[in-house]
């Protein structure tokens, strides 16, 4: 019996969610991916590369480089990608600052106040785009592999 449910609810490439697993939705996927991809291109070329230190730029370059060739449907570039975020969500943490304005008129004498420098707040800005298009690869990724591997769940 619970094999018989198992089928039933992943018949037809559906999901027991009501996700429908077609190449189509993958094909949605992977437009989005495109997209993003542009978008994030943009990001990293226009605000993140320039406020990047000259001679650390060799990450940011191979992700351009692999975005500018289409080839991101990978794990060694989610891997790249992800160790590029981390290095970017670093400098922003290390030239950001937490401090005080002092404010007679306030009912606490100030209130707390975030400094960032320049070039943190030109990276951080671009970051929302370089996330976007991480979490749409790995939406698209992860269904391209369902796909694949869709015949052996419904024959298992």
């Amino acid at each position: 019996m619970h094999n018989q449910r198992k089928h039933s609810e992943y018949e037809n490439g559906t999901c027991a969610c009501g996700l429908a697993l077609t190449s189509e939705l993958a094909a949605g996927l992977v437009a989005t991916v495109l997209f993003t991809a542009h978008e994030a291109q943009l990001a990293l070329d226009e605000a993140i590369l320039p406020a990047w230190v000259p001679s650390k730029r060799g990450l940011v370059t191979h992700v351009l480089r692999v975005l500018s060739s289409g080839a991101v449907f990978t794990d060694a570039f989610v891997q790249d990608l992800d160790t590029f975020v981390l290095a970017a969500e670093r400098l922003v943490d290390c030239e950001t600052e937490a401090g005080w304005e002092a404010d007679e008129n306030h009912s606490r004498g100030g209130y707390p106040v975030t400094i960032r420098s320049v070039r943190a707040m030109q990276i951080e800005g671009a970051l929302p785009e370089i996330y976007a298009f991480r979490e749409a690869l790995l939406a698209a990724m992860s269904a391209l592999e369902a796909l694949r591997r869709m015949p052996e769940l419904l024959d298992g």
